[in-house]
């Protein structure tokens, strides 16, 4: 039986691997950008973690998403999973303090995934007056247009 021909529930046991400590189901193949893993599946990408949701429990309304307990992107467990809206997903960002907007008391350098401070924030609109962006990404690790979302207060807005 060719590549192709494998029923998908086999392949896609074959691309985790359990991590004990956090019970999460660590997908080993292809991720997208933003850290969901994807399998193809007659000749289309799929999300890996939606893919474990049918396997395990059954199909996705129209409309749902499929969320992660665990917050871990790569995790395809189906316990780490249930189904949501838009607003749902969101209500458990800002819950778990992972949301950096103003409807949370815990965003800036107090949200957990901050990579900068809001010293980092103030010096970086100081270095914007004498120096360009580039120089600024290459100082603080992080990308051109977040420099400029910095400046512009788009990002971090509530530092002065």
């Amino acid at each position: 039986m060719g590549y192709a021909a494998t029923p998908v529930n086999i392949r896609f046991a074959r691309k985790y691997i359990p991590e004990p400590n956090s019970g999460c189901w660590l997908w080993l193949d292809s991720l997208e950008r933003d850290g969901y893993g994807i399998i193809r599946i007659s000749g289309r990408n799929n999300k890996a973690h939606r893919v474990a949701y049918e396997l395990h429990k059954g199909p996705i309304p129209i409309g749902m998403l499929v969320c992660h307990k665990c917050d871990n992107r790569a995790c395809v467990n189906p316990d780490h999973l249930f189904l949501g809206t838009n607003l749902d997903n969101v209500a458990d960002m800002v819950a778990k303090k992972r949301a950096a907007h103003v409807a949370n008391p815990h965003y800036g350098e107090e949200n957990g995934r901050a990579k900068l401070t809001d010293s980092d924030i103030r010096k970086i609109r100081e270095l914007r007056r004498t120096i360009q962006p580039k120089q600024i990404t290459e100082i603080f690790g992080i990308c051109r247009s977040t420099v400029l979302r910095i400046v512009r207060r788009e990002y971090w807005a509530h530092v002065q």
